[in-house]
């Protein structure tokens, strides 16, 4: 089985450039445009990893989180422009990919890092 990633970001460049690369590397990728949308999926497609853009309009990336709370049992790449997000966060299995990216297929990388080195929280 593929494992699920589900992309919650506002920009639609960002998930459309996250989702043809992922899925050419064999994910199972759903799209959410922003926070309310992105618990739902979340909460409903049960992803092996999410990639969350913490400032978003309307519900943030960080009140997502707070949102799935303990139920929250993957891993979460939190994505922003602002280089002091990853400070305002520190759980276990979640991590921080700084936008924008240089390369896209560096986040690739990332996500299977995550997704498959079991010695990471």
């Amino acid at each position: 089985m593929k494992p699920k990633i589900l992309i919650i970001d506002d920009e639609s460049i960002i998930r459309r450039a996250l989702r043809r690369v992922l899925e050419s590397e064999g994910y199972d990728v759903v799209e959410a445009s922003n926070g309310t949308e992105g618990l739902k999926l979340w909460l409903n497609k049960g992803p092996n990893l999410v990639l969350l853009d913490v400032l978003m309009p309307g519900l943030s990336g960080l009140q997502v989180l707070e949102e799935v709370g303990e139920l929250n049992k993957v891993k979460v790449i939190l994505m922003s422009a602002y280089s002091g997000a990853h400070e305002v966060i520190e759980k276990p299995g979640v991590f921080f990919l700084k936008k924008p990216f240089a390369n896209v297929f560096d986040v690739v990388k990332t996500v299977k890092e995550i997704l498959y080195d079991s010695g990471k929280n």
